[in-house]
């Protein structure tokens, strides 16, 4: 029920061999004929204009993206690749502005990403992953950081803080010193001289789960890691 409020459509239960067992009872009968409530009230919890927005910004840097690594556009790279920082930079600028506004472009701003939205996102991914995958590509090169706007987001819990540390991983990772930012998670990217405590700290703060505890949840089958499909 909780999983439906949040946005995940019905079919994803449906469609899941885990769940035949509890598709026979009674409860999960109810829970059938509430769906649409359910729908209903999460539709009426997200900004639509902003997803709209977002749908908007994570395609054009998609289709970039599919240039910039398609065989036949090689010797174009250097153009293409010019073109896609540039688009990563303007549309950054943009989720700072709706950030400073409305909050992170989260899942409770947004809700989470569905098919039907893109052709790379699937049903399993459960996660507003697309304004984070526009900032990871960013952050493969030196650029300025937003970490401070970005923590307090976290703290509000308009940013999943999974996503917040594979962002300052990456800033870390690909900054190569040239601006200031709070540096590594160790979540997506380690540095060599990593200190563990120094690390555990800072994953502490923002409530990220230890190394131990990640590789825990990561045996499981039922939750999936969005960065293993969003390129």
């Amino acid at each position: 029920e909780y999983a439906l409020l949040r946005g995940v459509p019905l079919t994803y239960f449906h469609e899941n061999d885990l769940y035949k067992d509890f598709q026979s009872t009674k409860y999960w009968t109810t829970i059938v004929g509430k769906s649409e409530f359910y729908k209903t009230q999460y539709q009426a919890h997200i900004n639509h204009s902003i997803r709209k927005e977002i749908n908007g910004m994570f395609k054009a840097d998609q289709e970039i993206r599919r240039k910039y690594y398609h065989w036949s556009r090689w010797l174009f790279r250097p153009f293409l690749g010019r073109r896609w920082r540039a688009l990563n930079a303007q549309q950054v600028n943009r989720l700072m502005e709706i950030t400073t506004k409305y909050g992170f472009p989260g899942e409770k701003l947004i809700g989470i990403d569905l098919p039907n939205y893109h052709e790379k996102i699937d049903e399993n991914q459960l996660s507003a992953g697309m304004p984070i995958v526009i900032l990871l590509h960013h952050y493969s090169h030196p650029n300025v950081s937003h970490d401070s706007l970005l923590l307090n987001e976290v703290l509000s819990g308009n940013l999943y803080n999974e996503h917040f540390a594979s962002i300052c991983d990456f800033e870390a990772h690909f900054g190569k010193g040239r601006h200031a930012c709070l540096g590594y998670y160790g979540l997506r990217q380690k540095p060599k001289d990593m200190n563990l405590s120094s690390m555990r700290d800072k994953r502490t703060e923002i409530g990220l789960l230890t190394e131990k505890e990640f590789k825990a949840l990561n045996r499981g089958t039922i939750l999936t890691k969005f960065w293993n499909y969003l390129k």
